[in-house]
């Protein structure tokens, strides 16, 4: 997140919009600037980004894509 210059929180909401295997998201809203980041990070990351999430994921969890628990993962750290 800190090398896109972006919150954790945006980066996970990223890379669920940008994972084929998400159906719908639905963001945690507390403040209105929560709710502009939250907006803001609706567009998929680029292929060259998610790829090395995607690497990193299976690196230290064993989880990929598909795995539910992923997206809840990413929003975790």
């Amino acid at each position: 997140a800190n090398s896109l210059g972006i919150s954790s929180a945006a980066l996970a909401i990223h890379f669920c919009v940008s994972n084929q295997h998400v159906s719908y998201v639905i963001p945690g809203i507390r403040t209105v600037d929560r709710a502009r980041d939250n907006a803001a990070a609706c567009e998929p990351l680029p292929n060259d980004v998610m790829q090395r999430l995607l690497a990193a994921l299976a690196r230290t969890s064993g989880l990929t894509a598909a795995s539910p628990q992923c997206c809840d993962l990413i929003n975790s750290r």
